[in-house]
């Protein structure tokens, strides 16, 4: 083997452990959740009412989807 060959070699075999040993290790999964809520506005800082329309529409869902705490569509795939 030549030289250049060898050091190829050599960092090639690095290059390998260094991925080996960051695959190796406990995984670690999250133990809590945080809910980041915003804090509410004092009485004075909140905007001015302004007056003005508003439309909202009749909500509807698939049956799927108003039947059960779980939705889902079973297919061939």
């Amino acid at each position: 083997m030549t030289r250049n060959s060898r050091l190829n070699l050599a960092i090639g075999l690095t290059v390998a452990l260094g991925a080996l040993a960051g695959c190796a290790g406990k995984i670690r999964y999250p133990s809590l959740y945080v809910l980041n809520v915003p804090i509410p506005l004092s009485g004075a800082a909140r905007p001015a009412a302004t007056l003005g329309s508003m439309a909202a529409r009749e909500f509807d869902a698939p049956a799927f989807l108003q039947n059960g705490a779980i939705g889902y569509l079973e297919s061939p795939e």
